[in-house]
């Protein structure tokens, strides 16, 4: 983990993390929970959601609110959209009110972290986020007004938000990424061909453009080894995947 967002950390003893939905939110947190081991841990998320089940199979404190899921921004359910983030703002409240005393709330992003982030700002609860993406999606570009602080993977994404704010420090990626060697490795990456070899790994809303856009593109040229990281919401995909030859889909690659 970058040594600007440890040292962020280090000012305080409660941690309130934010992350929805998506492995590319999810695992960031987990790296952030393994490490941060001298701090109280909360993670916040979705009721019975992705978030909720990795909290369990890693021992992370978890509390979570009730969400709605919007497919799209035409949905039905967006006439109460802001009925329903008034509601989640008085849940996230009641959830960050004991940690106003050396805390902070730290937000990978996801539909619903725009409730926690206005609770924390309400609660004078600094307010940090990391931005994965070259252009931020909606709920962060809303977040970094409020946010003391904006951690960005790429340093373009600066336009998006107030620069004084931003600090580039790349992904949050856990240590075994560093020190694991290839001998030591149990990761289900196992090539299996001479081929040149190409690794996809992506998730949310447009993943699936990308992955109809790899299958097209089988049909005209197959001269590659692949390996498809799926994500949570594309195990559709699986199926299609499998039938072509030198490629594996797998469900997602964790840390």
């Amino acid at each position: 983990m970058h040594p600007k967002l440890l040292s962020t950390f280090s000012e305080y003893s409660n941690i309130i993390l934010v992350g929805w939905g998506t492995g590319w939110h999810i695992q960031p947190i987990i790296t952030i929970a393994w490490e941060l081991h001298d701090a109280h841990i909360l993670w916040v998320g979705g009721k019975n959601s992705n978030e909720e089940k990795e909290s369990k199979r890693y021992a992370i404190p978890f509390r979570s609110i009730n969400t709605i899921k919007l497919e799209t921004t035409s949905s039905i359910k967006m006439v109460f959209y802001p009925f329903f983030l008034f509601k989640w703002i008085s849940e996230a409240r009641n959830i960050l009110k004991p940690y106003t005393e050396n805390s902070c709330v730290f937000s990978k992003g996801g539909p619903w972290s725009v409730a926690i982030g206005i609770a924390a700002w309400s609660l004078k609860i600094p307010l940090y986020i990391h931005e994965s993406d070259t252009i931020p999606g909606r709920s962060n570009r809303i977040l970094g007004k409020l946010a003391q602080k904006i951690f960005l993977w790429f340093e373009s994404t600066t336009k998006y938000f107030n620069p004084t704010k931003c600090e580039y420090i790349g992904q949050i990626l856990s240590k075994d990424f560093e020190s694991r060697s290839e001998k030591e490795s149990n990761s289900k990456i196992q090539w299996k061909t001479k081929k040149p070899h190409i690794l996809v790994i992506c998730g949310s809303q447009w993943s699936k453009s990308i992955f109809e856009t790899i299958i097209e593109q089988f049909e005209k040229n197959n001269t590659y080894e692949w390996i498809i990281s799926l994500g949570k919401l594309n195990q559709n995909f699986k199926p299609i995947f499998d039938e072509i030859p030198d490629t594996q889909a797998l469900e997602w690659i964790s840390q």
